[in-house]
This record gives C-alpha cells, sequence and structure tokens, in this order.
C-alpha cells in the first residue's frame, strides 16, 4: 500500500510543475470555446493514455495508429505547442523531483518487500523440514 502511495505521490510530482504553469497560462492558450474544447478533449486524452501505459496496460502505438494519435492529440493542442520548450522544462523539473524524491524510496520498499518475502520462504522451509510447521 505505502509503495502504491509512494508511486502515486511520484506521478503526481512529476506532472505539478507543468499542470500548475499550463493552469497559471490558460487564458493565453483558450481565448475561445472551441480551443478550450480542443484542449480539454487533447489533455484528457493524453492523461488517460499516460495513466494507461503507466499501469502496464496500453503500449505505445506503432505504425499509422501511433503516427494518427500522435497527429490527433497535436491538432488538439495546437495552442500549448507553441510553448513546447517550457512545458518541457517544467515536465522534466516535475521527473527530476519524481526521480530524486520518490523514486528511491519506491525502491527501498520493494526491495525491503522482497527480503520480507526471501526471508519467510526460507522460515517455511526449514520448519518444513524440521517437522514444526507454523499456522
Amino acid at each position: 500500500m505505502k509503495k502504491r502511495l509512494l508511486q502515486l505521490s511520484g506521478w503526481l510530482i512529476s506532472f505539478l510543475p507543468l499542470g500548475i504553469y499550463v493552469g497559471l497560462n490558460f487564458d493565453n492558450y483558450s481565448p475561445d470555446v472551441v480551443e478550450t474544447v480542443k484542449l480539454g478533449i487533447g489533455g484528457t486524452s493524453v492523461a488517460v493514455i499516460t495513466i494507461l501505459m503507466a499501469l502496464g496496460k496500453m503500449n505505445i502505438p506503432k505504425g499509422v495508429t501511433g503516427l494518427v494519435i500522435a497527429l490527433a492529440i497535436a491538432w488538439l493542442m495546437q495552442a500549448i505547442i507553441a510553448d513546447l520548450v517550457t512545458l518541457l522544462f517544467f515536465a522534466t523539473t516535475g521527473r527530476l523531483g519524481d526521480v530524486i524524491l520518490i523514486q528511491p524510496q519506491v525502491k527501498r520498499i520493494a526491495k525491503k518487500k522482497d527480503t520480507n518475502d526471501l526471508a519467510e520462504a526460507i522460515t517455511s522451509k526449514m520448519e518444513e523440514k524440521k517437522g514444526t510447521r507454523r499456522v
């Protein structure tokens, strides 16, 4: 459970700087209703694809399908693409925060769990050989 919470925190930290920047500049990106709807659909699509990929439920589509998805998202997110360098800076900053602050803790918890599982398996085998199996 703690590992999952840390992974969720890492995901939030990764996107937080980018989300704040886009939120502060949203009026520049959505001058009219059409652009606002396009950004909403594009942003939701990117979020869903990112979450599915993070959960291992989706791989990056290959060939024409991948290009069509990229083209559709680029068209929907056209207003934001003008600030791509700045957006990538904030995305990189967030990802670095995740790598530095969260991932070491996730690895530590995973290693501790693996060590505990191994110790439990060894203890169980030893007790089984002695004939004094725990209940």
